[in-house]
């Protein structure tokens, strides 16, 4: 009849549309690709940097998750902290690292499964960390170290050899916390402790797997008050 070869038609259009969806996804929720670089190379035309849907562990796309891609540097896939900035008084920092202060390490909006795909699939991963020197006499950049994802550590290139490392500082720190890397801000107002500052710090790595930033600690004297910007981790 006619409406059974409209119902044949519609089930065929529908299958139709899911096989393109899975062979040339769009970046939708419903057709997300795997990483804005698979995206990028999947789409012929030219796509504007902006919010895409990608699902890097292939499951079903109801567990897709919304990124920023950035088209324009390659493809990168760029994943967003939860808690991306805040100040901080002496009075809330009862311990050098973040996580005792605030309940935890830094999250990320990506489930740690899609983390750890989208982490396999990439080449690469950068990240910045911006620390707000506010009112401070000890808040120097040279005092800063940030916990990467694999347990290792960036500090700054002229920190000081007598600071305590986060694995003693922290009380939530992994066993394999062992591997340091030295990072030169690109900015470096902090570095002084004078006046109201900020120093940039861009983290690069061939490994992946280690980042996104999950902790971080401002060793030294209390500072009056600092705030940092933690921006998104990308992958390419």
């Amino acid at each position: 009849s006619a409406e059974e070869n409209q119902q044949l038609i519609e089930k065929l259009q529908a299958t139709s549309n899911q096989y393109r969806g899975a062979t040339r996804p769009d970046g939708s929720r419903s057709s997300p690709a795997p990483s804005c670089r698979d995206l990028m190379h999947s789409q012929n035309s030219q796509l504007q940097d902006g919010q895409y849907w990608v699902d890097p562990n292939g499951g079903h796309a109801g567990d897709s998750m919304e990124v920023y891609c950035n088209f324009t540097s390659g493809g990168h896939t760029c994943v967003q902290p939860h808690q991306a900035h805040q100040a901080m008084s002496v009075q809330q920092r009862k311990q050098p690292c973040y996580s005792d202060n605030n309940g935890g390490k830094f999250n990320y909006s990506a489930t740690n499964s899609q983390m750890q795909y989208l982490q396999l699939r990439s080449d690469s991963a950068s990240q910045t960390f911006t620390l707000h020197c506010g009112e401070s006499e000890g808040a120097s950049s040279k005092h800063v170290q940030l916990l990467g994802a694999s347990g290792n550590i960036f500090r700054h290139s002229q920190a000081d050899s007598s600071t305590e490392s986060m694995c003693e500082l922290c009380s939530d720190i992994p066993s394999c916390c062992q591997d340091t890397q030295t990072v030169t801000p690109v900015h470096d107002g902090c570095k002084t402790n004078q006046g109201e500052s900020r120093s940039v710090f861009q983290l690069h790595s061939s490994d992946p797997q280690q980042l996104p930033v999950h902790d971080f600690s401002v060793a030294g004297n209390a500072p009056k008050s600092f705030g940092y910007n933690l921006g998104p981790v990308c992958y390419l």
